[in-house]
């Protein structure tokens, strides 16, 4: 996950992070990045790696 651009800000505030899913016929697995505080633009930079 590298970046996200022109994100919403919702309540005057916007603490973004990403959840990735991987799906498969018999399971599924979630991830999430870390937060990044006040920005709606947000550089991740972040590798998941799936088992």
């Amino acid at each position: 996950v590298i970046e996200c651009q022109d994100l919403p800000i919702v309540n005057g505030q916007c603490d973004p992070y990403a959840t990735i899913i991987l799906s498969s016929p018999s399971r599924s697995e979630l991830k999430k990045t870390k937060v990044k505080r006040k920005t709606n633009n947000p550089q991740f930079d972040e590798v998941f790696y799936f088992e």
